[in-house]
Parts: structure tokens; C-alpha cells; sequence
């Protein structure tokens, strides 16, 4: 049993890099199951009892947003930027994905939308990064005598799924402008936080 289990995690390993190669090198449309399959060494039907090409591409996404998740600085660290561009620096190793590989973001973003497959690292991470935009806004609200849990986790919400929107219909024109995209980003976030001087505050307190 555990020989098995050993030879299909090496199995779903080698489909994986196999297929993250080959969508990078010659893009997802242009790949197929059977490229996938001879880069791995592996027979056609082994690679679909991994996934179908579109789950494949979710699995190689997944992948790389979790790897980019755990290894983001902490906001904290930024203690001294104003409320907006905090509230950016969440979003931004994201942005940073999405726009180096516009071709391929585009591809899972549909996949997604379209619901023929999940993403269980992307739900997951919606529930991580509306918790870390609602706990910025509480700061920045303290810091304005305003707090309100309620609706900075509306806000917080509204952030989140206009985030998604920005990078799920990013205009093909600007594909690879990352500053465009982070420009957008903080101009979201910026119409979210409440109107008082700390929008242009030079730190927010705790």
C-alpha cells in the first residue's frame, strides 16, 4: 500500500511539473494531454487520472498562490504607509502572478468562473485575505475615531470581490502593466476607507 501511495504522489508530481513546463513554454491552449503525458514519461491515461488539462492548470495555480501566500511579508511591516497602500500590499504578490503570465492567468480565471473546477487553496485564501483586509480597516478606522466591525466587514467583503473583478477582467491591452494593475488596486481600496485625514495619513496606529 504505502509503495503505491509512493508511486502516485511521484506519479502526480511529475504530471505537475511536467504540465507547469509546458503551459509557461508554449501556453495553455497550445498544450495538450498528450504533450503532457510524453514530457512526463507517462501514459495519457495516468495523466488524466491526475486531471483534465484545465484541472491540471487549477493544480499548477493552486500551487504557486499557496507557495506566494505563505511567503508574503507581513503588512506589519509597513507600519509606517498610509492606509490605501497597506491595504494594497496584500494584493500585490498576486498581481505580481497574474501579470507575469497573463495568458495563463486568464485561463484559470475562466476555468474558475466557469466552475468546471474549484480551487480549494483560492477559497481558502478568500477567507485569509478578507480577514486581512477587514483587520486593516479596523486600524485605519480606530485611527479615525470611526470603528465599526459590522461594516468594515462589509467593506472588507466589497474590497475582496472587487479585487477578483480587477484581475478576472484585466483589459488585454495592460496584461503585463503590474503598475496599472497596483494603481487600481489602491485606488479600490481607497474609496473603501473613510473619510477622514487618515486616507493620507503617514502611519496608522494600533
Amino acid at each position: 500500500m504505502r509503495t503505491r501511495q509512493l508511486q502516485r504522489r511521484t506519479s502526480v508530481a511529475q504530471v505537475l511539473d511536467a504540465a507547469e513546463r509546458l503551459f509557461a513554454t508554449f501556453g495553455f491552449v497550445d498544450t495538450t494531454v498528450k504533450d503532457i503525458a510524453a514530457a512526463a514519461g507517462l501514459s495519457v491515461g495516468t495523466v488524466m487520472s491526475v486531471g483534465d488539462k484545465n484541472a491540471l492548470l487549477v493544480s499548477v495555480f493552486d500551487d504557486r498562490i499557496a507557495k506566494i501566500h505563505s511567503a508574503r511579508p507581513a503588512v506589519t511591516t509597513a507600519q509606517t504607509a498610509p492606509c490605501a497602500e497597506r491595504l494594497t500590499l496584500l494584493f500585490t504578490p498576486f498581481a505580481e502572478l497574474f501579470t507575469r503570465q497573463p495568458e495563463l492567468s486568464r485561463s484559470y480565471a475562466s476555468i474558475l468562473v466557469s466552475g468546471q473546477h474549484s480551487s480549494r487553496v483560492f477559497s481558502e485564501l478568500a477567507a485569509t485575505l478578507t480577514d486581512e483586509i477587514a483587520a486593516e480597516l479596523d486600524r485605519c478606522s480606530r485611527a479615525c475615531g470611526v470603528a465599526d466591525a459590522t461594516l468594515e466587514a462589509t467593506r472588507a467583503r466589497a474590497i475582496y470581490l472587487a479585487y477578483l473583478g480587477l484581475l478576472f477582467t484585466w483589459p488585454p491591452e495592460l496584461d503585463a502593466d503590474t503598475g496599472a494593475l497596483l494603481t487600481a488596486l489602491q485606488q479600490l481600496s481607497e474609496s473603501q476607507l473613510p473619510t477622514c485625514r487618515c486616507r493620507v495619513a503617514a502611519s496608522v496606529q494600533a
